[in-house]
């Protein structure tokens, strides 16, 4: 069930997970809506074995494939992880029981046990002190008992008691004994304290007041249980319900045994043929019985599944495996478990499902002929409540069945009349004030039956057509409207018995009502509503989706009408038009103001004023003035929204009966509309922070859980730990969110990127009024990151301030360095160049001598001047080139090395090959590096072509980091051995390498001449 309140306000919808189907189950006289939860929703097994429910409300679920929490919403599995302490144990959980301080006891596959702290989940390992081989070889269970003693029982050898102390289940610490020879298989405590042990030889009573054992052949306390199942071996199961019904099961060599024994009347009885009997002797066994809060006691086992009948001798199978929705399928019951909202939860080797009769309280009936067992699925069309209290439902295609107030079927004459009539196409019903019942049939036919003379009366009228009568409705006056599946509108005078056709819509009629002042109001299906004056049959006003705003319906397809009060009528046209004859004005109630679903069927006004709705959603509940909204669905006992139109009646007890596409939905709006409910705290389930969970409970310990600055991405999951009704969740992020969010479908609270600040995430639901429940909440720090703090910006401001003074101090070192280097170059282009003058100013005065006397060596002298005075303007060249700042990039090195090698071609007449890599290009050398890097390749040259010959010269220049290399190489040219300008270029060469840290390796044989030339940069 939900309930709104403007702005749509949603209590108690159905958890959303589930839902696969809804069995008749006419063994049982009632209807079970099953709620499913398999592998397709999270569960790591469709084996379940075990269920428990913790003090929050989590339900844990043990299966064959491990352990696992259930928020309603979402699972949580806990893993084995290998050499990790602190993890559970891999395999299969057989049982879980849940003990008084909180810890969740599970028994393992291979007979581990330990426990998981419920609030922190962390896993407890407790050692079993008994030989490793009598675990391999024994059977057992887990039991608690009412002093909270936890025991774990083995089959045949004993009971283990956990020892507090010790941190270990141990055998010194008994708290019964058992007769000599009596090897234990079950234990059980009442509420006297009393112990219950089964044995392999009997039943045995251990009275822990008088310290005594009472037994076959030794009944100290002369107790009659004990005698009455005397004859009884290998009890595997003993326990006293409610009434003081004591059951026992036992499985001696002639097969299972079940028998109950009733105090009160000293009976016993043997329940194992009466219940193979109910399942049609299908082979089972019995894994339990469970009696619930309500009394009634549940069977559980292999191919069982049943409950207890009302009369109490007798059970009532579940069937299992039927089609459809809500249906339950097993092979087998494992385990039936009660929580505290009074769900059952049925563990079974198909998933789990849940149900809870006291929940539902929507009952689907069933419809069957009295003193048959056959149930009948034809349309219910119509449902009215005679005057002497008999409930007569009409179908389409099984004509009349009739019930008693509580809706069993009763013998009765207008049904009985009905199948001799043979009129099974019946649409409506109506009782005039004198009695006699009408009905409207297929094909315009009219049957009328008189209780005063018991007969049955047959009217085809031709003023019908042929036409199906499809509603009957009585004026003031006593004359009856009729209304047709053609649309027509026709009036059956009283006075004169006669019919007469008043209007005809064409088009369908699904209801007519008469109003307090006595107009009849028509719904059609295509052309909206007709109000009509039956005095003189005229129309008073005509109700359609056209006119001006507040006056128009919002559809013209309409399915029924209602009187709400003196002025207020509901139509039901995609969702309520709520028209006010007063002031001729119309107020519509939709999706957008809370409806479910705008697809409403049937209309219904109760006692306290909730307008009650058959819908495509379910059954919904609105009171327009307190502008409350509920509905009720599947998990309340809606079984069906299959309704059909025209079919819903308010009885007079208050109940309210609904026609479906199978049978009748019957409830009291007393029992179901929750007035003043309480809200539940709203629990924080799960935390993800950038994806990735973390420990809810751990943070939940923390004043203020702090965060990353790159941990701003939060999903926070959120649920009220309620499983058959649950309320609307709301939260609020105070620090960003200005008002409460409504969580969406899978109550996650979710936030990106939050930015740096202190928040307070809370979380609450409301109730029927709007107002808040109790909160929950934490709170966050996302912490600034460090670019974005003060003294980070003092700190960037000091650093810009100290990179600043470092770069401008290092660049006027380099400008100063670099100034040193040009001065350095400068100073020994004088040097070269003063040196250079004066030898030329003497070979011009040795020549200028030798002129006349020798003019061949004045010659000589000239050509001397000659090439030092090229020399000279070329060492002056590469100075200028050197210093001048333009050329500082390697670029133009590049180039530079180039325009070398083409003058060397065309000053030789030879071939110089320059291949440069293109790395090297991206280098950045000092200018003293390049202005010797092209020193050095000049003399190179020079050596090889001027000096040696060189017809053809290869240069390769590249760069393999961290080495820059300059390879030249020439074919056929070798060093002279002796001392010449070669020797003397090598020498410059190598002395000029070594200033810039470079290395030169020259090899030179007959093959030709190879220098290298090796700098690191």
């Amino acid at each position: 069930m939900t309930t709104n309140q403007f702005p749509l306000f949603r209590l108690l919808l159905f958890f959303s997970i589930i839902i696969t189907g809804i069995p008749l189950l006419a063994q049982t006289g009632g209807q079970y809506l099953f709620s499913h939860l398999g592998t397709k929703d999270g569960l790591i097994s469709n084996n379940i074995l075990s269920v428990q429910q913790d003090p929050k409300g989590y339900i844990w679920l043990g299966s064959s494939a491990g352990l696992q929490r259930y928020d309603g919403k979402r699972f949580i599995s806990f893993r084995h992880k290998a050499n990790t302490p602190g993890t559970i144990f891999d395999g299969a959980v057989h049982v879980l029981q849940m003990d008084t301080k909180g810890r969740l006891w599970i028994l393992f596959g291979g007979f581990r046990v330990g426990y998981m702290n419920t609030v922190d989940l962390s896993f407890h390992e407790v050692p079993l002190q008994v030989h490793p081989d009598i675990l391999t070889r024994s059977k057992g269970g887990l039991f608690i008992d009412n002093d909270g003693n936890v025991m774990v029982v083995i089959v045949g050898h004993g009971v283990l008691i956990y020892n507090e102390e010790k941190k270990a289940l141990i055998q010194d610490q008994q708290l019964f004994y058992l007769p000599p020879k009596w090897n234990v298989l079950y234990i059980w405590q009442d509420n006297l304290k009393n112990y219950w042990i089964g044995c392999d030889s009997g039943l045995v009573k251990f009275n822990t007041q008088r310290k005594s054992l009472s037994y076959r052949g030794n009944n100290i306390d002369n107790d009659p249980v004990i005698h009455a199942f005397s004859d009884l071996e290998k009890v595997i199961f003993a326990y006293v319900d409610k009434t003081q019904r004591f059951w026992i099961t036992s499985w001696p060599i002639t097969g299972l045994k079940i028998k109950s024994y009733d105090a009160g009347t000293g009976k016993t009885l043997v329940w194992q043929d009466i219940i193979g009997r109910s399942i049609q002797g299908r082979y089972y066994e019995m894994y339990s019985i469970t009696e619930l809060d309500d009394g009634s006691i549940w069977f559980a086992g292999l191919n069982l599944f049943a409950k207890l009948n009302t009369s109490k001798t007798g059970v009532e199978p579940i069937p299992a495996n039927l089609p459809g929705e809500y249906s339950i399928r097993f092979d087998g019951v494992s385990r039936v478990f009660e929580d505290r909202e009074k769900n059952i939860w049925v563990g079974t080797d198909k998933g789990l499902f849940r149900f809870n009769p006291a929940g539902q309280r929507f009952k689907a009936v069933a419809l069957r002929q009295y003193g048959k067992d056959s149930i009948y699925t034809p349309d219910v069309t119509d449902i009215l409540e005679m005057k002497d209290g008999t409930i007569v439902a009409s179908t389409w295609g099984n004509g009349l069945f009739s019930f008693d107030k509580n809706f069993n079927p009763v013998k009765s004459s207008i049904a009985a009349q009905s199948l001799k009539d043979r009129s099974g196409m019946v649409w409506c019903l109506h009782q005039r004030s004198n009695g006699d019942v009408w009905r409207g049939d297929q094909g315009g036919l009219i049957f009328i039956y008189h209780p005063k003379t018991n007969t049955t009366e047959k009217i085809h009228s031709p003023v019908f057509g042929n036409s199906t009568i499809r509603q009957i409705t009585e004026d003031k006056n006593g004359n009856l409207w009729f209304g047709t599946q053609r649309g027509d509108v026709i009036k059956w005078d009283a006075l004169t018995n006669k019919f007469s056709l008043v209007h005809q819509y064409e088009t369908i009629i699904p209801r007519m009502i008469v109003d307090k002042n006595g107009d009849v109001w028509v719904a059609t299906e295509v052309n909206g509503v007709y109000r009509i004056n039956t005095n003189n049959g005229s129309i008073i006003r005509h109700y359609n989706s056209k006119g001006s705003a507040g006056k128009r319906l919002r559809a013209d397809h309409i399915t029924d009408i209602v009187q709400y009060n003196d002025s207020m009528f509901i139509i039901a046209g995609n969702g309520l038009n709520i028209v006010n004859v007063k002031n001729d004005s119309i107020f519509h109630v939709t999706t957008d103001k809370g409806l479910t679903t705008n697809d409403i069927f049937n209309l219904l006004v109760d006692k306290h004023g909730y307008i009650w709705m058959a819908t495509a959603f379910g059954i919904e509940s609105y009171h327009p003035e307190k502008r409350k909204m509920s509905s009720y669905i599947a998990s309340d006992g809606v079984h069906t929204t299959s309704f059909n139109t025209g079919a819903a009646t308010l009885l007079p007890n208050g109940k309210i009966a609904i026609g479906t596409a199978h049978d009748i939905l019957v409830f009291d709006p007393d029992q179901i509309t929750i007035i003043n409910y309480k809200v539940p705290e709203v629990q924080i389930t799960g935390v993800s922070i950038m994806n990735r969970s973390v420990s809810v409970d751990s943070l939940m310990q923390q004043k203020t859980v702090k965060l990353h600055y790159n941990q701003n991405s939060i999903i926070i999951d959120l649920s009220t730990l309620t499983f058959q009704n649950t309320y609307p969740i709301y939260y609020m992020l105070e620090g960003l969110d200005k008002d409460w969010i409504q969580a969406g479908e899978n109550n996650q609270a979710i936030y990106t990127y939050l930015p740096p600040g202190t928040y307070t995430f809370k979380t609450a639901s409301k109730d029927e009024n709007g107002k808040l429940g109790p909160a929950t909440s934490i709170k966050f720090q996302v912490q600034a990151p460090f670019w974005k703090a003060w003294w980070f910006y003092s700190l960037l401001a000091l650093i810009a301030g100290a990179l600043f003074f470092s770069f401008d101090k290092q660049r006027m070192q380099r400008l100063k360095k670099e100034q040193e280097i040009r001065t350095a170059i400068a100073g020994n282009l004088h040097q070269d160049v003063s040196t250079a003058l004066q030898n030329i100013n003497v070979l011009s005065e040795i020549a200028s001598i030798k002129a006349d006397k020798q003019p061949e060596q004045s010659k000589e002298f000239i050509h001397q001047i000659q090439q030092k005075s090229r020399s000279m303007v070329i060492a002056m060249n590469d100075v200028l080139w050197s210093i001048d700042p333009k050329n500082d990039s390697m670029p133009k090195t590049i180039e530079r090395l180039h325009e070398v090698a083409h003058a060397m071609q065309n000053r030789h007449a030879v071939t110089v090959e320059v291949q440069t890599d293109k790395n090297v290009s991206a280098l950045n050398l000092s200018m003293k590096i390049r202005h010797e890097l092209i020193i050095i390749y000049k003399l190179a040259l020079m050596m090889l072509v001027e000096e040696l010959g060189s017809k053809k010269t290869i240069v390769q220049f590249d760069y393999d980091k961290p080495l820059l290399h300059l390879r030249v190489l020439s074919a056929g040219i070798e060093l002279p051995k002796t001392d010449t300008p070669a020797s003397k270029h090598i020498l410059e060469i190598k002395s000029r390498a070594a200033a810039i840290n470079a290395k030169v390796h020259v090899q030179s044989d007959g093959k030709g001449t190879f220098l290298m030339l090796i700098i690191r940069v």
